[in-house]
């Protein structure tokens, strides 16, 4: 018996067939965010982070999604508490497109690529279409190559649906180092000012709330069609 619901992925792709509305796409990037942030409480590092990593509650009245697929974590501190020195050579790992910088240049992961990370998903659940100009491109090093030109610039197709206000988010992401803390409540503060401003309702329930059942009789009836 499954404990949580579908991913995001298929909640995108199998239930609603479309993108997210501004509102679930807030939902979603503020409680991943404190997902992300509590497993860094903990003294871990995800470095998997993506929409297929979150799913659904198995209730509608939850509003809630959490973090999945722990099989890559790593801890990032020792004993004592201190951030760990960072090796001097990382093997590449998680998914290209999701990926942070330093993971595509062989450097060991912090907090603040798991949060890199996170900023692929917001833009991503925002729009999927245009959200990451990379998302369709297959060679990494061009993968690279335009998320070193999305942290430097706030023009672009990736924000036709996002709002603009969040690049000071990209830039505060993009800065941080590997040992820095990263300020999770500024994020978080900083991300519910914007939706307040843009009147984005993050009250609101997520898109797929009384959808999944509907999705799930729509397709066992295509399939007895086949």
């Amino acid at each position: 018996m499954s404990l949580v619901g579908k991913s995001l992925e298929d909640l995108r792709r199998q239930v609603l067939c479309k993108n997210f509305s501004k509102s679930t796409a807030m939902k979603i990037s503020l409680q991943a965010l404190e997902a992300i942030s509590d497993l860094h409480s903990v003294g871990f590092l995800h470095r998997d982070i993506k929409p297929a990593n979150f799913a659904s509650s198995l209730s509608d009245e939850l509003q809630l999604i959490y973090v999945l697929d722990f099989g890559i974590t790593r801890k990032y501190r020792n004993a004592d508490g201190t951030v760990k020195v960072p090796r001097a050579k990382a093997r590449f790992l998680g998914t290209v497109r999701f990926a942070s910088r330093a993971c595509h240049y062989g450097q060991e992961q912090g907090r603040k690529d798991d949060l890199e990370s996170w900023i692929y998903l917001l833009f991503d659940s925002f729009d999927i279409q245009h959200g990451m100009q990379w998302k369709k491109v297959r060679e990494r090093q061009e993968v690279r190559a335009l998320k070193e030109i999305f942290f430097k610039s706030k023009t672009g197709r990736h924000f036709s649906v996002v709002p603009k206000d969040l690049y000071s988010i990209v830039l505060y992401v993009g800065q941080l180092k590997y040992e820095t803390e990263p300020d999770y409540t500024y994020i978080r503060n900083y991300l519910l000012t914007t939706a307040k401003q843009t009147k984005i309702d993050v009250e609101k329930k997520f898109d797929w709330t009384g959808k999944v059942s509907q999705a799930a009789k729509r397709e066992k009836k295509e399939q007895k069609q086949i």
